[in-house]
C-alpha cells in the first residue's frame, strides 16, 4: 500500500502513557516516528484530542 498523506491521531492515553501528565519520553517518541515517515517525503497531520491533559 501506498500513501502520502497520513493523519495520526494522539489521545490523551497516547500522550500521557497512562499516566496523570503529559510523557515526555512518549512525546519524543511520536516526534521521531513523525520525521521518519516525513524524510520518506510522506506528508504527516498530526491531530490531538489530548488537550485535557496538557490543561488546555
Amino acid at each position: 500500500m501506498t500513501f502520502h498523506r497520513l493523519v495520526v491521531k494522539c489521545g490523551t492515553s497516547t500522550l500521557t502513557a497512562g499516566t496523570p501528565r503529559l510523557a515526555p519520553p512518549r512525546l519524543v517518541e511520536i516526534a521521531q516516528q513523525v520525521a521518519r515517515l516525513r524524510s520518506e517525503a510522506n506528508e504527516i497531520i498530526v491531530v490531538s484530542s489530548g488537550a485535557v491533559a496538557d490543561g488546555a
